[in-house]
């Protein structure tokens, strides 16, 4: 890890070697890193985002992306232009998102 990335990553996501810091929003912070032998961008939702998210829907901000860019990712011919979700945490101690990272 370098000195720009968050060390406070929760243990849940400790298997993903973060590599480095891609950019910040108002609700994530989004990292580069290896996962299971595949480089992936990892998505740490903000707790004000999770807080903001959860006024909205019943179910978790990080559940919530990940089936909606998995049934987007599915639909006829967009697999080849939209990142590939691969796995989500989603518990009280962390809320992230990991995907297939796109380059280009």
């Amino acid at each position: 890890m370098t000195d720009s990335i968050d060390t406070t990553i929760p243990d849940q996501i400790a298997e993903v070697s973060i590599q480095e810091k891609l950019g910040e929003g108002g609700r994530s912070i989004v990292y580069g890193g290896l996962w299971r032998g595949e480089q992936v961008a990892l998505k740490v939702y903000k707790p004000e985002g999770i807080r903001k998210h959860a006024k909205r829907h019943p179910v978790n901000i990080a559940e919530f992306e990940f089936q909606r860019n998995k049934r987007i990712y599915d639909l006829p011919g967009l697999s080849d232009y939209i990142a590939k979700p691969l796995h989500y945490w989603a518990n009280q101690d962390v809320c992230a998102m990991v995907q297939e990272r796109l380059r280009g």
